[in-house]
């Protein structure tokens, strides 16, 4: 069983990870966004010892309802295919910049979604898991049933749209076991390793057709005494009227230092920093300096940028003491962030976001993971956040190659 409390979003969700012993998940939630929501889902792994996950999600709160199947297998283990298929239907109210205005203002739309990817891996001997070549197919397909009015260039982020693309690539994963790092005491396995993926596709639009391009980059491992460091690019964009459009350059540094011994205590720090970047994008697509998404009660006082420079600093503390047979970890964290606009203006009166402490803790006994309580000060709205719930790994999964598709670009 988890639990989740986050008073920045004002919510709560419950989950049963092993339902009736058969491995399902369950998880409901309720939160107050402009009014009470809630949300439900149903996970169901590995169904026939097929590989294959299956899961239904719905989300209603006043200004969004989601209802969503999805079906899936990863590339894990010794599995050579991997593939999923995904049935949505999405409602909206949200504010947001239209073509030929000045200032944001509420819309509604409504749509419905469908993809499906087909990937295989080569590997170059049997016993070699860890380094393969992988092949990826898709198709999606986009089609509004409710929008602001379109034409061929107003709005055409609400253009009806039909995506294919494809992606070769090479991976290479392994893992090393440490301690101390996002847990508390358990052993931990930090995997190591780099990628490089190129993805092709082309966009048949309701008034424009579009080639793309993109490519990721990846690259992981133990620097000596340094630490552990991680570092992903991802670049992409569309080709149109002899130009880049909805182009996306991204950067992501992540890293954590070896334990560092003071007393009877050990410190690690870590480092986080990212860069987002759009280009040419349409109109209303923008980055704010929210990098979650949270409630419109907690709405980001300026109008919106297309980049965006974040860095987060974290001190965790590994303590010998326990308490009621847990073990605990005390932290501090800032994170600092800059938004510019397409003008190339910076706004902001102040760059620091976050300002917190929190308490890690786990038991042997749990097996939910390590639990995080945090609290912060954020200076830019003004106001105080409260977050409980799991420890969350670090971003290790960019190693993976996965569907084909371009970049999102998320308008949080």
């Amino acid at each position: 069983i988890t639990l989740r409390l986050n008073c920045t979003e004002l919510g709560a969700s419950v989950g049963y990870n092993n339902l009736l012993g058969w491995g399902h998940t369950l998880q409901g939630q309720l939160l107050y966004k402009q009014g009470l929501g809630y949300a439900a889902m149903y996970r169901a792994p590995n169904l026939g010892r097929s590989g294959i996950t299956s899961a239904l999600q719905y989300l209603y709160t006043p200004e969004q309802e989601i209802r969503c199947f999805r079906a899936f297998r990863k590339f894990d283990g010794q599995a050579s295919y991997a593939g999923a298929v995904a049935v949505s239907y999405t409602r909206r109210k949200k504010r947001r910049l239209l073509a030929g205005h000045t200032h944001p203002g509420p819309i509604s739309c409504s749509f419905c979604y469908w993809d499906g990817w087909l990937g295989r891996t080569f590997r170059r001997d049997e016993e070699d898991s860890q380094g393969q070549l992988v092949v990826t197919g898709g198709l999606s397909q986009q089609h509004f049933i409710q929008r602001p009015e379109v034409a061929p260039n107003t709005n055409r982020s609400f253009h009806h749209a039909v995506f294919g693309a494809g992606s070769v690539g090479f991976t290479h994963k392994k893992y090393y076991e440490d301690q101390l790092v996002y847990g508390v005491g358990d052993t931990e396995y930090i995997p190591y390793g780099g990628k490089l993926n190129l993805t092709g596709g082309y966009q048949i639009g309701e008034f424009v057709n579009r080639p793309y391009l993109r490519l990721d980059l990846a690259q992981g491992g133990q620097l000596r005494s340094l630490g552990h460091w991680y570092g992903v690019v991802n670049v992409g964009g569309f080709w149109q009227a002899k130009a880049v459009e909805q182009g996306i350059f991204k950067l992501h540094l992540h890293c954590f230092t070896p334990l560092l011994e003071m007393g009877s205590h050990w410190i690690r720090q870590f480092v986080n920093l990212r860069y987002w970047a759009g280009f040419n994008m349409f109109a209303g697509e923008f980055i704010s300096t929210n990098t979650n998404k949270v409630s419109p009660d907690f709405r980001d006082p300026f109008l919106g940028g297309t980049q965006r420079l974040q860095l987060c600093l974290e001190t965790v503390v590994f303590t010998p003491m326990r308490l009621a047979g847990c073990q605990v970890a005390a932290l501090g964290f800032v994170e600092a962030i800059r938004l510019q606009d397409v003008q190339g203006r910076v706004r902001q009166h102040c760059f620091c976001k976050t300002l917190g402490v929190g308490l890690r803790c786990s038991h042997p006994r749990w097996r939910l993971g390590a639990l995080q309580v945090q609290v912060g000060y954020h200076p830019l709205v003004q106001g105080i956040g409260f977050e409980l719930g799991n420890v969350m790994a670090g971003p290790f999964d960019e190693l993976d190659i996965d569907a084909p598709g371009t970049i999102p670009f998320q308008e949080y």
